[in-house]
């Protein structure tokens, strides 16, 4: 794109803007300018993605002018909150129920439009399978092969959800994007996001302005690097069944198990066992198995009923119910928290004692002791000053904190955790971690935490299943 215009892509004077319910962003104002580079950070809760939504089209102004170039358009903004509204769209509209087989949804193919672009971004194969049957990586590649050829960006946490190598093509892509002019705009808490190319920096902290200006003036006020050290290193095992011990029973057991979509195997002939009260880290890169092994488990995938996968030692269907499963199981992701995002006017409490329902917020009156278990959660976690906190005034991180405690509030035998830190950042990362340590280590949770990021390290000891080096996509 050659720098033509004359006029600035955007520009907004003391813009206020939120949805129906309440204010996001307060009295902003900010010229982007053709050969300017912009990044927009600050960490959970700033306003980085909200911005974004204002700038597509998706928030209403209270106050203030703005101009916003026409060819900024909703597939621009590349991001967890557009990845959430795609699938709940897919969930809305899946047919699974009323046909005699499963109903993949709008085909990766279908949604990006080119078989060349899904080739690109290293989809090839992935072309007739449906979104919602996409791994957490695969669909943010998907999403990234859609905006392609878009004449702007809004890169939003870009590289969250994505292993090494897709990572290194999607800096390449941008890099190369960026040596030709064109428009994009980085929002990242990561300092090791930006690209070398950033000319200015803007920082938001609670939807305000803290600076705005040239990279060269501007010192980091609330982002700190996410790269968290490695406090211990769990055991790798060579093979991927552990040997018994003692007479713990078995949580899961695979046998031989082959699953996968249609023609495409992603397990083939996997076998694995987990004992009561271990902890497992589950890790590779996107597309090695690790949606599909945790859709298995919570009973959402189609061959989860076939007889080499038993779930508390039982089979799914007349041996294990669904309300047993998810009455005995607990599970925790970014996807998970983002069914949260618009909950409001509920309290802290009410979401974690919400968990005795298995809702989003509490369907019927707590009884008394779930109410006292709810609070003694909260007091172990250090939550209890935020009991009483409405839930949108709370930071993404202790939203997150309070998932954590909601998840663990009924004593589950298991606790699936699938990507558990992303989207936070450095502070509240450690934070999850302590609690997770210190709260499933005291009720002796079984635990299996999946990772595609080789560096992550959950605090505490953990044996390790790498599904990348077993199938060869390490």
């Amino acid at each position: 794109m050659s720098n033509e215009y004359s006029t600035p892509y955007v520009a907004l004077r003391q813009v206020t803007a939120g949805d129906y319910r309440r204010k996001v962003l307060w009295d902003l104002s900010w010229v982007w300018k053709p050969g300017e580079v912009w990044a927009v950070t600050g960490s959970n809760g700033a306003g980085k993605s909200a911005l974004a939504a204002f700038l597509t089209g998706e928030l209403l102004v209270y106050s203030g002018t703005w101009t916003i170039d026409p060819q900024l358009h909703p597939e621009a903004w590349i991001g967890f909150e557009p990845q959430r509204r795609k699938l709940e769209q897919e969930r809305r509209e899946d047919l699974s129920d009323v046909s005699d087989r499963p109903d993949a949804g709008t085909t990766a193919l279908a949604f990006v439009g080119s078989n060349e672009v899904l080739a690109q971004v290293g989809l090839t194969g992935k072309e007739g399978r449906g979104l919602k049957q996409l791994s957490t990586g695969e669909l943010r590649r998907a999403f990234l092969a859609r905006s392609w050829n878009e004449p702007f960006w809004i890169l939003d946490e870009p590289y969250e959800g994505l292993d090494a190598e897709a990572q290194l093509l999607w800096v390449s892509r941008v890099e190369a994007r960026l040596e030709q002019g064109f428009p994009i705009l980085f929002l990242s808490r990561k300092l090791e996001d930006f690209p070398h190319g950033i000319t200015h920096v803007w920082e938001l902290q609670e939807g305000r302005t803290i600076y705005q200006g040239p990279r060269s003036g501007w010192k980091p006020a609330t982002t700190v690097s996410n790269t968290q050290p490695a406090t211990s290193t769990p055991p790798v095992i060579a093979s991927p069944v552990p040997k018994a011990t003692g007479s713990r029973p078995l949580v899961l057991e695979f046998q031989e198990v082959t699953a996968g979509y249609g023609e495409l195997i992603i397990l083939q002939n996997f076998s694995w066992t987990v004992r009561s009260g271990e902890r497992w880290l589950v890790r590779g890169p996107n597309g090695c198995g690790k949606s599909t092994l945790l859709s298995l488990i919570s009973g959402e995938h189609p061959q989860a009923f076939q007889p080499g996968v038993k779930i508390f030692g039982k089979r799914r269907g007349a041996e294990l119910t669904w309300a047993e499963l998810h009455s005995r199981c607990a599970h925790l992701s970014n996807v998970v928290h983002q069914r949260f995002r618009d909950l409001w006017f509920t309290t802290l409490l009410e979401v974690v004692t919400a968990g005795f329902q298995d809702a989003v917020r509490p369907i019927k009156e707590p009884t008394w002791e779930q109410l006292k278990a709810s609070r003694e959660i909260l007091a172990a976690m250090g939550l209890t000053e935020h009991a009483e906190t409405l839930w949108e005034d709370l930071s993404w991180g202790l939203q997150r904190l309070g998932l954590l405690a909601r998840a663990l509030v009924t004593d589950p035998d298991l606790l699936l955790l699938d990507e558990p830190c992303q989207g936070l950042d450095h502070q509240a990362e450690t934070l999850f971690q302590q609690a997770l340590v210190s709260e499933t280590i005291a009720r002796q949770t079984t635990v299996l935490y999946v990772t595609h990021r080789p560096e992550e390290r959950p605090f505490g000891d953990f044996q390790v299943l790498d599904l990348g080096a077993l199938y060869g996509k390490a």
